[in-house]
């Protein structure tokens, strides 16, 4: 038993020791978040910081995206649209369940000051507008009553501005938000993947895109479709942890467990790992595991 207990330990400290060096290789590399043009009517120095901010939040990096946000606010303290990037970022991963009471507190009281300083142009009003109907009567109404009522203003949103191209990732990821798990068909995942692969075509080192994409393709009947994508999400934002472990959803569910890449994808997510509850990994890995034996994998 002790044996036992000292080989597992072994084990598991050879790999932290492993995820250690791959953390402190990534820090003395330049940062890599892949590529976001999101014009706002902020100056140009708060331009390209909101830019960064967002693509922190195509990847899920909390709290970093709302910090620099924060950052953008003090560059340009009239833009409106930072305060919708502190709003929207607030959910961390949106795909996971809904917030809690101090979080969608936060949300509003961002939305509350985007709308205090007035957005500049139409576009932007739209965007706030959107997220405003996810944070709205939060005490009143439940979460995917909010969701959808979120889902269908991003939809107004996409089709309103056919030329913009975040437009069209953040109603992808809406659309991911309100899928029903139930659905076997899919339906609001592959209208998502359609919407991405189109802007892709594009902007090919989105990492909204990628990251989206993936997550549309989750499912076992369509993981094959997701794995060029998992392939290519950790070099494009190398940076962002979660875009390093994100496709070892794919690699995992298509049986891929020796797979290289997969066990970059794995090591990475390890920081995250030894600050969860043990149990809640395990649930996790077990799931997919089980989800990708359920498939033949």
């Amino acid at each position: 038993m002790k044996s036992a207990r000292f080989i597992l330990s072994a084990a598991v400290l050879l790999v932290l020791c492993a995820a250690m060096a791959m953390a402190q290789e990534k820090a003395a590399s330049p940062e890599k978040l892949g590529k976001v043009d999101f014009p706002v009517s902020c100056n140009p120095d708060a331009q390209a910081q909101f830019n960064r901010a967002v693509a922190m939040l195509h990847s899920f990096w909390f709290p970093q995206a709302p910090k620099v946000f924060a950052e953008v606010i003090q560059t340009d303290p009239a833009c409106a649209m930072a305060h919708w990037g502190i709003a929207i970022s607030q959910r961390a991963n949106p795909l996971v369940g809904p917030p809690d009471a101090a979080t969608l507190k936060r949300g509003w009281e961002s939305v509350a000051k985007a709308k205090e300083l007035g957005a500049k142009t139409q576009r932007e009003k739209d965007y706030i507008g959107a997220i405003e109907l996810y944070y709205k009567d939060s005490d009143k109404l439940d979460h995917r009553t909010r969701v959808l009522a979120y889902e269908k203003a991003m939809e107004q949103l996409y089709l309103r501005y056919p030329d913009d191209m975040e437009a069209a990732v953040f109603y992808a990821l809406a659309l991911n938000e309100a899928a029903d798990l139930a659905d076997k068909t899919y339906a609001r995942q592959l209208k998502a993947a359609q919407i991405l692969e189109k802007v892709r075509e594009k902007q090919p080192e989105h990492p909204g895109v990628l990251h989206y994409l993936i997550h549309s393709y989750d499912f076992p009947p369509l993981a094959a479709r997701g794995l060029p994508t998992a392939q290519l999400y950790a070099s494009v934002a190398p940076s962002a942890p979660h875009a390093l472990h994100m496709p070892s959803h794919i690699f995992s569910m298509l049986g891929m467990w020796q797979n290289p890449s997969n066990r970059t994808a794995m090591l990475s997510a390890l920081p995250r790992i030894m600050s969860m509850r043990w149990t809640s990994w395990f649930t996790h890995i077990c799931r997919e595991r089980r989800t990708a034996k359920q498939s033949g994998l």
